[in-house]
């Protein structure tokens, strides 16, 4: 199952000792859901500090942007730099990263 975060606390689980996103994923299925509804408030996410936590190959924060969890890898990217429309998201998601991975 994809997990897809729109509006919610995330954090991306380490992978392969990079320091750079180092902490573990805190996000659970029904914050997911409650995320997806809409039901976080922009005054929790403005004292959350993994508001600008970077994972997305585009080097930019999560920001509230609508982002998209790796199956494979684990880790979130905004669905705008994997070209996933919010109407069109696939149950399981791998990145270009593990695809690339895969096919080699």
């Amino acid at each position: 199952m994809t997990v897809y975060l729109q509006e919610s606390e995330y954090q991306r689980k380490a992978e392969n000792g990079n320091k750079r996103n180092s902490s573990k994923l805190s996000v659970t299925a029904a914050a997911a859901v409650a995320a997806a509804s809409g039901d976080g408030t922009s005054e929790e996410m403005s004292t959350d500090d993994s508001y600008d936590l970077v994972t997305c190959f585009c080097q930019k924060p999560f920001a509230g942007r609508p982002m998209i969890e790796c199956s494979s890898c684990l880790t979130w990217l905004h669905l705008r730099c994997v070209k996933i429309k919010k109407t069109e998201i696939p149950d399981i998601f791998i990145c270009p990263s593990c695809t690339k991975r895969r096919h080699s």
